[in-house]
């Protein structure tokens, strides 16, 4: 009999090589991700720090000069958390779509592989087959000789 050979080897190659693409995609975002969202951590800690600064001012001793720069200092800060509260929410949105994509490409990769597994195990249930079949001749020509002698 001949050896098993995979009839679509060359597709789940192929599908094979685009999921380590969307792999790779999928670690890019989330390493995107850690980074937008250590961004953001730091413009939080920023805002936490003026504004703790104005109220410290504000208790000491209040200055409307002091005071206006302390709320646009506050107010540049509020807008530094926005933005980069918006660059996370965007690379969590696209690492979840990459995930996603890795996802449905994985599951192509594996839907080949169990049909492989399945047309490996019919092989082998056909190879089975024709041995026991030409043992089974075999024996019944032995019989046949065995007697035919007597």
């Amino acid at each position: 009999m001949k050896t098993f050979r995979f009839k679509l080897d060359t597709i789940r190659t192929l599908r094979s090589i685009d999921e380590q693409r969307a792999r790779t995609q999928l670690a890019e975002s989330t390493k995107a991700l850690a980074a937008a969202e250590q961004e953001l951590e730091l413009a939080q800690s920023q805002f936490a720090d003026v504004g703790e600064r104005l109220a410290m001012r504000q208790l000491s001793r209040f200055d409307p000069v002091e005071h206006v720069a302390g709320m646009a200092a506050l107010d540049r800060a509020a807008r530094l958390v926005a933005a980069c509260a918006e660059r996370r929410n965007e690379s969590a949105q696209r690492r979840q779509s990459d995930y996603e994509e890795w996802t449905r490409r994985r599951q192509n990769v594996r839907v080949l592989d169990r049909l492989e597994e399945k047309e490996h195990q019919a092989h082998l249930e056909a190879a089975r087959t024709e041995e026991q079949n030409a043992l089974d001749e075999f024996a019944g020509m032995t019989a046949t000789r065995t007697a035919l002698r007597q």
